[in-house]
């Protein structure tokens, strides 16, 4: 299983949320390249970026003004087994928000079942989400051009 510490999605998380939105996806592409040092990926269209040890793509949305409108990745994902990838991505997924909560608070919004989700609204609009299912472990950063959009 690849995964991110807590520490590590937080201090993500944390980077993402602190960047000076709006930003252009010419000036995200500068930022993340040379302060993240992600590469850029098929043509401008994703990331690939390098976490604890294992690469991730990182995929971007961007509006008719040209900003980003929100950043997503798996923060984890599991391996052959899907019985042992739903009881290591439950210990996770708890971990994250257990995390989450301490660094922002109470949730916006909670969904439980088999594909779970917790969600919190932070400074300026912008909305953080992790989402479970048997497999991964998906994060997304709503900036506040796109958490206009978010439901």
């Amino acid at each position: 299983m690849a995964a991110l510490t807590t520490e590590e999605f937080i201090t993500w998380a944390n980077r993402l949320a602190n960047l000076p939105w709006p930003m252009t996806l010419e000036e995200f592409i500068t930022t993340a390249t040379k302060d993240f040092e992600w590469d850029l990926g098929d043509g401008g269209k994703h990331f690939i970026a390098t976490f604890s040890g294992h690469v991730e793509f990182v995929m971007f949305s961007v509006n008719d003004e040209n900003e980003i409108d929100d950043v997503l990745f798996f923060v984890a994902r599991g391996g052959s087994d899907e019985r042992e990838n739903m009881i290591l991505l439950n210990d996770l997924f708890a971990a994250y928000v257990s995390a989450g909560m301490e660094s922002w608070g109470k949730v916006m919004q909670k969904k439980t079942g088999k594909e779970s989700s917790v969600a919190w609204e932070i400074r300026d609009g912008k909305i953080l989400k992790l989402e479970r299912s048997s497999k991964v472990i998906l994060f997304t950063l709503y900036t506040p051009q796109g958490a206009r959009y978010y439901e």
